[in-house]
């Protein structure tokens, strides 16, 4: 008599996995189409009561397609500094067509040679580490964070004027030296960051907008805690 054997159980799927299939699945039942017919709406074809609707959906699939996944968790989507200018573009087309509000904050470290010339750059690595994670504890998850490079750091804040993202500006700058602290103990000095605003106008352009925000970092820079708005 041949003895039966059981059929093993399939392993359980990995949380790589797991993610990754939600990612997909999100994606098939929100159209990858979606964006192009958000984008192709005409001012007036869509009544007050839905624009921030648009502007949920259009958030919502930006973040699906820029979402890291890694092999524990999905993680919140840093973007490079390439990636975050095309998701900018967009997101002006939008707003613009739209009428809807946003604004653009560049950050970067205040004293940030000093820890790489006293520390080293891996202890810099780190201070950038810390400050991102403030940046995206301060924001949310609508919000687009975007490493530009070094110790720079972007963020477009969507569906926020200039009064409202001046209370962002006043959570990163607060977080900032938190988490310096936790991630960087020897570090002998509070860490802190300089943030210039620029609000978007109907006739700015990526260049243009991201002009203006450099600027007002520039004039930050120099005045430490002033939040200049461009």
């Amino acid at each position: 008599m041949n003895q039966r054997t059981e059929t093993e159980p399939p392993p359980p799927l990995s949380p790589f996995k797991i993610a990754r299939e939600q990612h997909e699945q999100f994606i098939k039942s929100f159209g990858r189409r979606r964006l192009d017919l958000l984008l192709s709406l005409k001012p007036g074809e869509e009544q007050e009561k839905y624009k921030n609707k648009l502007l949920d959906q259009f958030v919502l699939l930006m973040k699906a397609k820029e979402r890291q996944i890694s092999q524990d968790t999905v993680a919140r989507a840093i973007l490079n500094k390439r990636t975050f200018q095309l998701r900018l573009r967009q997101a002006l087309v939008f707003c613009h067509r739209h009428e809807v509000e946003a604004t653009l904050l560049l950050l970067d470290g205040n004293k940030f040679k000093l820890v790489n010339d006293t520390y080293g750059h891996p202890v810099g690595d780190k201070v950038i580490q810390a400050m991102i994670q403030a940046v995206v504890k301060s924001v949310r998850e609508d919000d687009l964070v975007g490493h530009y490079g070094g110790d720079e750091i972007a963020v477009l804040l969507l569906g926020t004027g200039a009064q409202d993202a001046e209370i962002v500006i006043s959570r990163i700058n607060q977080n900032v030296p938190q988490f310096t602290r936790q991630e960087v103990p020897q570090l002998a000095w509070e860490q802190t960051v300089s943030i210039g605003l620029a609000q978007v106008k109907s006739e700015d352009s990526e260049k243009t907008l991201l002009i203006k925000a450099d600027q007002a970092l520039y004039e930050a820079k120099k005045e430490r805690y002033s939040l200049p708005i461009a």
